[in-house]
């Protein structure tokens, strides 16, 4: 598997705010003021559409934009053929947002990809999104086959919810393959994309303010990767079960899973035992049975974020063992753990309102990005220690080993330094 690489350096300096060399201080590509109408603000042609429960309300500065509350979608669809959002390409959105929405809720807020739900699958679409989800932001970025996701899941520490502006910024500079992510003018954190494949994020999906998708209430309650996944694992049950060996029992479906090969030598021998003088007889006729359609099956369920599995010791946690259960030979879904996993990746419809959406096609250095943030707030002190440690979901491709953190940062911190070509989540 490539890898996507986050240094504990750049990390760490994103975390301290360090500023990066001057920037040429041109004005924004495209500006979106929401003074009354969606149009871009600038020379540049920018075609749009709105769509759902869209209305202008008083701003930061003069109007804002407004989306939702409804039972359905509501956005604001641009263009990008004119807008520089491919992964050879710099630039730098920014945009300030205020919402009172409840802090459960889960809705995107800006897209540059296909995100019909915050899953596995949805994160690795090109492309990448801002949305809210317990009570601050989240972020996604992914390439196709891989993805980075930035989430938390306390947002008393960044809050989005609490009714106050704030302010949202993204930067990439292709050169070094660098993301930059700010929230209320601090750089958060930093990851850079560099490998012999790289990670290429272009995509065609419009640029997307608020959400085009069906919200939960119009969705089933079982989300169709769960269903296919338990239709997927019956048939794993079916195909070993005709293997001629005893039925396979409740606590037996992870095992096979598991290991297929080493399950069918143990489910041989509890036979043979149990046959007496003819053990000997049945071992030698199980030695030659093929597993090639078990093992494709075993292989088919990696696909599956539910189903994919590893070692037998790293499988309490799974979301496989959580929401499947097999009775009397039939895989069942266990309801309350799949509306658990349901209720995390599925959206609402948008609920907040939306000024001053800029489009640069140059990387903002961090001294500006703090700038506009202080033309209309005074930046707040930041408790690192807090902070730092109350990261929930940074997840990239790759582990890595232990290592100090850098001089004013809280050894509790906990960095890595990242090693190339595994994988690992934090």
């Amino acid at each position: 598997m490539r890898t996507i690489r986050l240094t504990a350096l750049t990390l760490a300096l994103g975390f301290l705010g360090c500023t990066g060399p001057s920037e040429d201080p041109s004005p924004p590509l495209a500006l979106f003021t929401f003074d009354g109408t969606e149009e871009n603000a600038t020379d540049l042609s920018v075609r749009g559409r709105t769509g759902g429960d869209i209305s202008f309300v008083p701003g930061l500065t003069g109007q804002a934009m407004s989306l939702g509350p409804g039972a359905g979608p509501a956005s604001l669809t641009l263009d990008p053929e004119s807008l520089p959002f491919g992964s050879d390409q710099d630039f730098s959105v920014q945009f300030w947002m205020r919402t009172t929405s409840d802090p459960i809720r889960q809705y995107v807020v800006l897209s540059k990809k296909e995100i019909p739900d915050n899953s596995l699958a949805s994160q690795k679409h090109a492309g990448w999104a801002f949305y809210v989800s317990g009570g601050t932001w989240g972020w996604s970025m992914g390439s196709g086959g891989r993805r980075i996701t930035y989430q938390r899941d306390n947002g008393q520490h960044m809050p989005l919810t609490d009714g106050g502006w704030h302010q949202l910024t993204m930067t990439y500079r292709s050169a070094l393959s660098e993301v930059r992510l700010f929230y209320d003018g601090e750089n958060w954190v930093t990851y850079h994309v560099s490998d012999s494949n790289g990670f290429d994020f272009t995509t065609a999906s419009p640029l997307v303010v608020g959400w085009e998708g069906a919200g939960v209430e119009g969705r089933a309650e079982i989300l169709p990767a769960i269903q296919e996944g338990a239709d997927a694992l019956q048939e794993l049950v079916e195909a070993f079960n005709a293997l001629g060996l005893d039925q396979l029992q409740p606590d037996e479906l992870l095992p096979l899973v598991v290991d297929p090969e080493q399950f069918f030598e143990e489910k041989v021998e509890e036979r043979a035992q149990a046959l007496g003088p003819d053990g000997p007889a049945f071992r030698a006729a199980m030695a030659g049975m093929d597993l090639e359609d078990v093992q494709e099956l075993v292989g088919g369920l990696m696909a599956n974020p539910y189903t994919i599995h590893q070692v037998m010791n790293f499988m309490d946690t799974s979301p496989m063992k959580r929401v499947y259960a097999l009775v009397d030979g039939r895989v069942v879904i266990r309801q309350d753990e799949a509306a658990i996993f349901a209720q995390k990746e599925r959206f609402h419809p948008p609920e907040f309102e939306m000024d001053e959406l800029a489009i640069w096609d140059r990387v903002l250095p961090p001294q500006e990005v703090m700038a506009s943030y202080s033309e209309h707030f005074n930046p707040t002190a930041r408790d690192l220690e807090e902070e730092l440690t109350s990261v929930q979901g940074l997840f990239v491709d790759l582990p890595g080993e232990r290592l100090d953190p850098p001089v004013g940062v809280p050894a509790s911190a906990g960095f890595l330094r990242l090693k190339p070509g595994l994988q690992h989540t934090t």
